[in-house]
């Protein structure tokens, strides 16, 4: 508090002093940072709201930690950056179609909640997805396709029609919650991907965001145990801090 006070500019070493390395929570009160200096590896609480933005910019020091060292511990969260997934992007070839590139499937909700479903459909085909499809229920329908383009739509009410589109073997992503509603529904969509395995169908993930965490407030264990299976696609959750 005397340091913030102050209205200096402050470098942190490791940490700015209150701040979780663990979690970013600031643990009574912290200082802002214009620099951290850390060591090795970030650390979740360098990247990790509320630490992150007490951090300033963060410096990674060498100090003599060797990878093989790193590897030993075995980490499992790493920093969300180019160099963790450029090698998997779906660079276009002089051979290719666009179900070569994946294709992202994105559930709406209803009539008077379509453009956030739409909004992630259009960041998945800026982002390089080669085919895009929104599944919306019959009543919104019209409304989607009234603002769509280049974006497919395709009619998905019922359970059974995620079955069929999921033996379909096309859609390689699957995007739910933007706008969809919190309840069963979601739930029973979420369950119904999940359960598909990836070598059979070529379902390779689900982004879990918005209405479809939170229809998991009370059933957090289900959708673990569903995602945790060896072969079920990968699961994504996005969530904002009230989610």
């Amino acid at each position: 508090d005397i340091v913030t006070g102050m209205n200096l500019p402050v470098v942190a070493v490791d940490l700015p002093s209150g701040v979780s390395g663990e979690s970013g929570e600031v643990l009574g009160s912290a200082f802002r940072a214009v620099l951290t200096v850390t060591f090795a590896r970030k650390k979740p609480g360098h990247l990790l709201l509320p630490g992150r933005e007490r951090c300033g910019e963060v410096v990674l020091a060498d100090i003599g930690i060797r990878d093989e060292i790193i590897e030993a511990v075995a980490p499992r969260a790493f920093e969300n950056r180019p160099r963790l997934w450029i090698a998997s992007f779906p660079a276009p070839a002089v051979d290719t179609h666009k179900y070569k590139r994946g294709h992202t499937s994105v559930f709406s909700g209803g009539p008077s909640a379509t453009g956030a479903a739409r909004l992630s459909a259009l960041a998945a085909a800026r982002s390089g997805a080669g085919a895009v499809t929104v599944l919306s229920p019959a009543n919104a329908m019209q409304v989607n396709a009234a603002h769509l383009t280049s974006i497919m739509l395709r009619k998905v009410d019922a359970i059974e029609d995620v079955h069929d589109l999921i033996g379909d073997r096309r859609p390689s992503a699957f995007v739910l919650g933007p706008g969809f509603g919190i309840g069963d529904k979601a739930r029973d969509f979420t369950l119904a991907v999940l359960a598909k395995n990836r070598r059979d169908g070529g379902v390779e993930g689900l982004v879990l965001d918005a209405d479809g965490i939170t229809s998991f407030r009370n059933a957090a264990a289900t959708l673990f145990e569903a995602a945790g299976r060896p072969d079920a696609p990968a699961l994504v959750m996005t969530p904002h801090e009230g989610e």
